[in-house]
């Protein structure tokens, strides 16, 4: 009996072995997954400061946008009524030139 109290009591032992070098294993493996995850926190809260900054730029940059538009809106009308002054004065000179073109042919020539 005593022969088969010692083999179990070597297999048992041999499993408390194995099972703590197990939980040794998983402790460390523990330790790395907790240093990595400080170092992606970092690096999201990296990223989500970049994120930030980039919405700041991307609002400038609407409001610019913005702003160009209206001028641009703005400089559109301004050539439209300077179009329209333009064929205004134009047709008034024309009507000049042909007012003083028939003056000139009726002392004239008739």
């Amino acid at each position: 009996m005593s022969n088969i109290d010692t083999r179990w009591e070597q297999a048992l032992l041999n499993k408390v072995t194995n099972n703590g070098e197990r939980i040794a294993v998983i402790e460390r493996d523990v330790k790395d997954i907790k240093t990595e995850l400080i170092g992606l926190n970092s690096k999201v809260s990296n990223l989500e400061n970049t994120v930030s900054s980039l919405d700041s730029k991307v609002s400038n940059l609407d409001t610019k946008t913005s702003n160009i538009d209206e001028r641009l809106s703005n400089i559109e009308k301004l050539v439209d009524n300077i179009t329209k002054l333009s064929k205004w004065i134009l047709g008034g000179i024309g009507a000049i030139f042909l007012s003083l073109t028939a003056n000139f042919i009726y002392a004239n020539f008739l």
